[in-house]
Order: structure tokens, then sequence, then C-alpha cells
């Protein structure tokens, strides 16, 4: 029986942003998806993020969910991750 590998969620950094709609949110995401395990679907659920960073200069933006039969990590396509990382705070600025 072959191994399912799933991505370690541990270096994820979470963004600012909510989802839209169900609907909405599948028009902005692209293949390929990446499994994550029912456990750390479940710690991401809890979480208040809905989007993430993944690790790296050029890290991709997710979000997650169910995805045929299983949990996954669903990279959003260029145009909506360029949208979400403008909104994110500065380093140096204020929060707000």
């Amino acid at each position: 029986m072959k191994r399912r590998y799933y991505y370690p969620i541990g270096k994820l950094k979470p963004l600012k942003g909510t989802c839209d709609d169900f609907y909405q949110e599948v028009r902005k995401l692209q293949y390929p998806y990446l499994p994550i395990s029912a456990a750390s679907y479940r710690r991401l659920l809890d979480a208040p993020a809905d989007y993430y960073r993944m690790p790296g200069k050029n890290g991709k933006v997710v979000t997650f969910g169910n995805t045929g039969g299983g949990f996954a990590l669903m990279p959003l396509n260029p145009e909506e991750a360029t949208w979400i990382l403008k909104e994110q705070p500065q380093p140096g600025s204020a929060v707000q």
C-alpha cells in the first residue's frame, strides 16, 4: 500500500483576508492542490485565518478545504494572490 504524503502546515504564515462564498472562492483557485491530513484541516479550521502564505521568498498564497474525499491546501491564482498580499500590513507600519 502506497503511503500518502501530506503537506506539513507548521510553517504556513497566516494572512489577513476573508474567503468569499463558495462559488466565488472556487473561481480564485488553481491546481495542483496539496493534500493535508484531517488533523491539519481541523487545526486550520479552528484558526482565525482563511488565507496563508507558504514558506519561501515566492511562497504561494493558499486557502484550504475539502476536495475529492480528502483535505487540501488550495493555491490562489496569481491575480487573487497578488490582491491578498497587497492587503497585508507592511513591516514597520502601525497595525490597525
